[in-house]
């Protein structure tokens, strides 16, 4: 399966935003599907980027990428413990829904606002 799988990781209302060092836009832990399951690569993602495993609620909401990829975003909570950041990423934080659309690029953003709604 092609196509992008990551999580939505909420703590108190607040949603997990990452800075990726390039570009001018935050993200979710998130990115493409290698051979595996939509849940298996969300779970790996997540892993990768931020160095806790994700609970995923089962909950998922979907929509495109710039580039027509499909983007599969489960909701997801985080255990107890530290966040790690994979290289590539500068700095992270909880946000509320709406201060993650308008931190988040416009096609990621609308995945959200859309989830909120």
């Amino acid at each position: 399966m092609s196509g992008i799988a990551g999580t939505i990781c909420v703590r108190n209302g607040r949603i997990l935003v990452i800075k990726r060092a390039e570009g001018p836009w935050w993200d979710l832990p998130k990115e493409r599907i290698e051979a595996e399951s939509i849940r298996t690569a969300a779970v790996r993602e997540t892993e990768e980027e931020i160095g806790l495993t994700p609970l995923l609620t089962g909950e998922v909401v979907s929509g495109r990428s710039p580039r027509g990829s499909t983007i599969w975003l489960f909701k997801a909570a985080l255990p107890d413990g530290e966040i790690n950041l994979l290289s590539g990423h500068t700095e992270f934080a909880w946000v509320t829904p709406e201060k993650a659309v308008s931190l988040l690029y416009p096609a990621l953003g609308k995945i959200v606002m859309d989830d909120a709604t």
